[in-house]
């Protein structure tokens, strides 16, 4: 009974890591890899900037409600996420078929039906949902205390400061993420977004004052 459940399992990842692999090859037909990776980092740079606006509107505005947080951040994200597939996509799309052109002029044959072609449409529609992902993922990630006072008696201040903490290490990572060179470099990248974080809260806090 064993040996054939571990042998489906080892069937199925199998499949699974052949999938993966092809992907992977798409995106390197195109060079991709970083345009995805820099997609990726700018939005969800945006949903963690949105969702630390969100957070600190809250707080000035006395209204920490679990349920109203998630609920905004949660649609705003999904906005967010929406607006970057369909744009980046058309963008992509637009790109990806002027260098398909670009390559049929300079071969003097009609490459529409080939697998890059194919390929082309895949690395396209796959860059525009890493981009619309991005600000989801990082938003769930940063109210993940708000969802656990949800369920369970959580003081909505110590879920404040943790989704303030867990935002300010998501803007540092995706800096260090985004960044090139060596681990100073892409080091200083991520304080540099920690430093737009913490500038974009005290300039809510000193509206509050005002």
């Amino acid at each position: 009974m064993r040996m054939p459940l571990i042998s489906l399992l080892r069937e199925i990842l199998d499949r699974i890591a052949g999938r993966l692999s092809r992907f992977r090859s798409y995106v390197e037909m195109w060079g991709a890899e970083e345009i995805i990776r820099r997609y990726f980092g700018a939005n969800a740079f945006d949903g963690a900037m949105t969702t630390l606006g969100i957070l600190i509107g809250a707080y000035v505005t006395g209204s920490l409600d679990p349920a109203l947080i998630v609920g905004i951040t949660v649609s705003t994200g999904i906005a967010l996420g929406t607006s970057g597939i369909f744009a980046v996509y058309l963008i992509e799309s637009a790109e990806r078929q002027k260098r398909l052109e670009e390559l049929e002029s300079a071969v003097l044959v009609d490459l529409q039906d080939t697998l890059l072609a194919k390929t082309s449409k895949f690395v396209s529609s796959f860059t525009a949902f890493v981009d619309g992902i991005a600000p989801v993922i990082v938003a769930l990630i940063g109210i993940s205390p708000f969802i656990i006072c949800l369920k369970k008696p959580y003081p909505v201040e110590y879920a404040a400061i943790s989704s303030l903490v867990i935002i300010f290490a998501s803007l540092f990572a995706l800096g260090y993420m985004i960044g090139a060179g060596n681990l100073k470099q892409r080091s200083i990248y991520g304080i540099k977004m920690l430093i737009a974080g913490i500038v974009a809260t005290f300039l809510s806090i000193l509206l509050k004052q005002a």
